[in-house]
């Protein structure tokens, strides 16, 4: 992301506010003054309305408020740091991104900001910056992660070289390497038969990251990924992304390939696992090569199962999440629901329900306690939440011991083009239908 392209040094506001109000009207003079864009009291009521039908605070400390411009053919950036933190949704935030759009939204701009501005180390750096130069440095550079502990660096060189060479030796075709454990690749450079054992290694190396612009090839990588999944387990973060290789044509199904990686909070490279991707997924793995399939957009489906893996870790509150969601082909799936409740949806913009809107995040958690399902469209676009699925069509080959929630999700994949991820709420398992089947557990 070239951040460059919407913000400067006179877009940076180092703010005093004591509210959320006057922070988002301090924000919006600042970057109506710059770029000379006319009445900016109806610029900061057209933000503050939208405020009011959903929060844009994204993650701890940090909120990237944001409205469409009418008649206007610019985006606009304007960044607020804030020492003492202003009181914004139940909580405080130090860093504010104010976003005003063209008559178009680029949610894959906004989906990156949001996932850049997660990185704690770059929020950190934000928050401590005192001039605007140090913001737009932070911004444009993103703090290089060095690994300074040589034990991990020594764990993590050791595991990699021994994945490569064993890769060569049984005939791979690819290596997977997560390094996000670490934040870095720094030990590329502490093993010195890395270089020798890449060589030999005839196959491709991809890292698989949710920060590209975090590393480097060096010489060992053939491909740097950006990964729009995260996942909190060793498990969930090799399944997801896996699939997501396999849905976007990456990775062929009959492939086996390695992969090294670490539990995502040990800031270690410690693990290195075989998957046969034939055997893992199965006989009904129907996803196709070279995208999921229908009107579904990939980073669509990754960004959703995403929040399946997440709200299966987590739950809700302390306790337990089930729910579905249906992805795609949407005017035919719509024949076959009705609404629980009323759609809490209902009347919002369609740049303001899509859920690659990182400030959406935690309003989809919390509706995923109503019973229903989420309609969710191969744009992005949410239809609506609560919805009774009623497809009558018997299913074929469920596992035993899925209930109502599962045939639910897989009917209706049987009548439509669409796909649907099923959450248990009893045993915290994902599974994805297409056509009526299971094609994934996870």
């Amino acid at each position: 992301m070239n951040t460059k392209t919407f913000f400067s040094a006179d877009r940076v506001v180092f703010l005093r506010s004591q509210n959320k109000r006057d922070a988002i009207e301090t924000l919006v003079r600042t970057a109506c003054d710059s770029a000379d864009i006319r009445n900016p009291k109806l610029v900061a009521d057209l933000v503050l309305a939208r405020e009011e039908e959903i929060s844009t605070k994204v993650s701890e400390g940090v909120a990237i408020p944001h409205a469409k411009l009418p008649d206007s053919d610019r985006t606009v950036g304007c960044i607020g740091i804030s020492a003492e933190g202003v009181p914004y949704d139940g909580g405080s935030v130090h860093v504010i991104v104010l976003m005003l759009w063209a008559h178009t939204t680029n949610l894959l701009v906004l989906s990156d900001l949001g996932r850049l501005l997660r990185r704690s180390d770059l929020y950190e750096a934000l928050k401590r910056s005192r001039t605007a130069e140090q913001v737009l440095k932070v911004l444009s550079n993103p703090p290089t992660r060095v690994e300074k502990e040589p034990e991990r660096n020594r764990t993590a060189s050791t595991t990699f070289l021994h994945a490569l060479r064993l890769a060569e030796s049984i005939g791979l075709e690819s290596v997977l390497l997560f390094p996000d454990a670490m934040g870095s690749v720094y030990f590329f450079k502490s093993e010195p038969g890395l270089q020798d054992a890449r060589s030999s290694f005839r196959g491709r190396v991809l890292l698989l990251t949710n920060d590209p612009e975090a590393y480097t090839s060096d010489g060992i990588v053939d491909e740097i990924i950006d990964m729009p999944v995260k996942s909190v387990s060793e498990h969930n973060l090799t399944t997801t992304s896996l699939l997501f290789l396999l849905s976007r044509g990456i990775l062929e199904k009959t492939e086996r390939v390695l992969t090294v990686f670490g539990e995502p909070s040990s800031g270690a490279l410690d693990t290195i696992r075989l998957t046969n991707l034939k055997r893992e997924f199965g006989p009904l793995f129907r996803l196709p090569s070279g995208g999921v399939g229908g009107d579904i957009d990939d980073l669509v489906f990754a960004r959703v199962l995403q929040l399946a893996t997440e709200l299966a870790q987590e739950g809700r509150e302390g306790k337990p999440a089930g729910t579905i969601f249906v992805l795609g082909d949407y005017e035919n799936v719509k024949g076959y629901c009705h609404q629980l409740l009323v759609n809490p949806f209902r009347g919002l913009e369609e740049s303001d329900r899509n859920v690659l809107d990182p400030s959406l995040e935690e309003t989809v958690k919390e509706f995923s306690r109503i019973d229903g399902a989420f309609l969710i469209g191969g744009d992005g676009v949410i239809q609506s939440a609560g919805t009774y699925l009623r497809a009558d069509v018997e299913v074929q080959d469920l596992p035993q011991g899925l209930g109502a929630r599962h045939t639910a999700a897989a009917a209706i994949t049987a009548v439509s083009a669409s796909v649907s991820i099923a959450i248990s709420e009893s045993t915290k398992r994902i599974s994805v239908f297409r056509q009526g089947r299971r094609v994934m557990s996870a």
